[in-house]
């Protein structure tokens, strides 16, 4: 009977090793890139956050090629892959702390390869071939109500802002050639079916965060840049909000074998 209160602490120790391990941001995986939401100070609306930033239009009908969008660049530092998808976003003038009746059919994930920038400087650059895709249909997403953006164009607060995630399947994860260049671009697009939506979703801008600004496109126009054009006629470089998940650091695993590989030797020495 003396045994039972080793083996129950011997279980929870090990269980809260394998989450700290396997999730290092709970309750998804350590993260790979990171460039979130920019949160103002201090400042609120109706008792919830306020966010710097504006809903982007990044959406498509159904039967219409997904390269209309946004996009932004990050930079892959590991062979790691990209398991989780984590993006802000909002409707363009809806600001209820619910999510309006009318949503997208599903979510388009892209990845891009890079095109650097011209080396005169004349230039920025922008995505190159798409090298992966993945659509994410309702019910496979999470989509939840965080706060309210304040658009810096115009200092109002205009809409609701939505957190959303998405776990990729194993067979979907997106594994970069450790050959390629190691900046992609990573394109988000809400689908709709074959109408107009009343209230165009767009993906939530950040301030500069990485390399060059994000970049727009519609239809099958060229790459435009997102950002503010200010007073003195300067142009202001703005990104996107998104973060991407992957797994754990061998090393982490490694850890925590021994770790567990320990606590099994100090409980059979009890016993």
């Amino acid at each position: 009977m003396k045994r039972t209160p080793f083996l129950m602490i011997a279980v929870l120790l090990i269980s809260l090793a394998l989450a700290s391990v396997a999730s290092a941001d709970l309750p998804f995986g350590p993260l790979k890139w990171s460039q979130p939401i920019d949160r103002i100070a201090g400042e609120t609306y109706n008792g919830k956050p306020v966010y710097n930033g504006w809903d982007e239009p990044s959406s498509t009908i159904i039967g219409w090629t997904p390269d209309s969008g946004v996009a932004d660049d990050w930079k892959c530092r590991d062979n790691r892959p990209v398991t989780d998808i984590h993006w802000w976003g909002s409707y363009v003038n809806w600001i209820q702390p619910t999510q309006p009746a009318q949503k997208p059919t599903s979510f388009w994930f892209g990845m891009y390869k890079d095109i650097p920038a011209p080396a005169d400087g004349k230039g920025y650059s922008q995505p190159g071939a798409l090298i992966w895709g993945y659509e994410a249909a309702a019910g496979g997403y999470e989509e939840v109500f965080v706060g309210y953006d304040k658009d810096p164009r115009t200092g109002n607060i205009t809409d609701s802002t939505f957190q959303y995630n998405v776990t990729l399947p194993a067979a979907n994860w997106f594994i970069q050639d450790p050959s390629q260049n190691s900046i992609y671009w990573l394109s988000i697009v809400a689908m709709y079916r074959a109408e107009e939506p009343q209230l165009l979703w767009g993906w939530k801008t950040r301030p500069h965060f990485y390399q060059d600004d994000a970049v727009k496109r519609y239809e099958l126009g060229g790459w435009e840049r997102v950002g503010i054009l200010n007073s003195a006629n300067d142009f202001e470089s703005w990104d996107m909000a998104f973060e991407l998940s992957t797994v754990p650091e061998p090393s982490s695993l490694l850890a925590l074998g021994m770790g567990v590989a320990g606590l099994a030797g100090f409980i059979r020495r009890r016993m």
